[in-house]
């Protein structure tokens, strides 16, 4: 992937820029806004995007907390922040989009000729990461679910494997996940096409906690140090991270959730994590650990339906 032209012609500075978007279909086009900080050398580019759902808040608030703390003139290399990354769901305080209730981060590398959100991640792939050192997309558990602070990076594709978890390890949390090949997703997408990338979650329920926005700003900063982007380092992260590997177990049923463990919880193989529950107060379904390890991420949200998201059973990875 070719490298923008517009990141070919920006003096060293802060640079306000929009992405144009045309959703087709009869609908108005809109803006995705983003800033580009030059510093001193073109190289290193690192791409931090956030917003890629709507009711994720988190991300968005340490993008913006990320371009008031840096200087371009103390950078070495080119960080480009796209702090709303889906400005239709954001708008609209969803996860998916309004437009055609599509999954930004199920949908890329997009299709310039596709649906609204398709046309959405083609334009942000192919004129925003296109070409880049790496990507950092920030997430959090958005309105219905909390995620502890975790980084996550891939094994796979090999050629961008070992970038990838060395700017997870720099990030410098706790929980090292190591996640699954999945199309569509934003960061996996991204690496196949030659970008190491990494997905971050911190927080959720809806909120924007200032500890949660802090772990997300504070690690960018560590993995800018670390690549000799910034000449402040930040604390170094351990040495060796336990690195864990799991997916979401969803609800067998729709009723109302009562939660029985949180988040850090380490459970055995069956336990009961949850209660799904009749209006009437009867226990309709019950979620049980699909394995032994740590609980990772919870629905927090009251009602659920079949299938929804429910919990996260992290193990240790080998």
């Amino acid at each position: 992937m070719e490298t923008p032209p517009v990141f070919d012609v920006l003096a060293p500075g802060h640079h306000t820029c929009t992405l144009s978007v045309e959703p087709g279909a009869g609908m108005p086009p809109y803006t995705v806004p983003y800033a580009v900080l030059v510093g001193r050398t073109p190289r290193p580019r690192i791409v931090v995007t956030a917003g890629v759902h709507g009711d994720e808040f988190e991300g968005v608030r340490a993008a913006g907390q990320l371009l008031q703390a840096i200087n371009p003139a103390d950078l070495v290399g080119t960080l480009v922040v796209v702090p709303v990354a889906h400005s239709p769901a954001h708008d609209a305080r969803t996860r998916r989009s309004p437009l055609d209730d599509a999954d930004l981060n199920r949908t890329f590398p997009g299709d310039p000729d596709g649906t609204p959100t398709a046309r959405l991640a083609a334009a942000l792939m192919t004129q925003i990461v296109a070409g880049a050192d790496l990507l950092i997309d920030l997430h959090s558990g958005g309105t219905y679910t909390q995620f502890a602070p975790m980084v996550g990076f891939r094994a796979e594709p090999e050629a961008v494997a070992a970038a990838s978890y060395a700017a997870a390890a720099a990030f410098g949390l706790p929980w090292l996940w190591r996640m699954s090949p999945d199309r569509g997703v934003f960061s996996y997408e991204a690496s196949c096409r030659g970008v190491p990338s990494i997905g971050v979650e911190a927080g959720g329920r809806g909120g924007c906690r200032p500890e949660d926005v802090a772990v997300l700003r504070d690690g960018v900063l560590r993995v800018l140090a670390q690549r000799g982007m910034l000449p402040k380092p930040m604390p170094a992260p351990p040495q060796s991270l336990p690195i864990y590997e799991g997916g979401w177990t969803l609800s067998p049923a729709t009723g109302l959730w009562e939660a029985h463990v949180g988040l850090g919880d380490v459970v055995a193989a069956g336990q009961p994590l949850a209660h799904i529950i009749s209006p009437g107060g009867e226990i309709i379904a019950v979620v049980r650990a699909p394995h032994a390890g740590m609980v990772g991420a919870i629905r927090t949200f009251c009602a659920v339906n079949e299938g929804d998201w429910a919990v996260t059973v992290f193990s240790r990875g080998v």
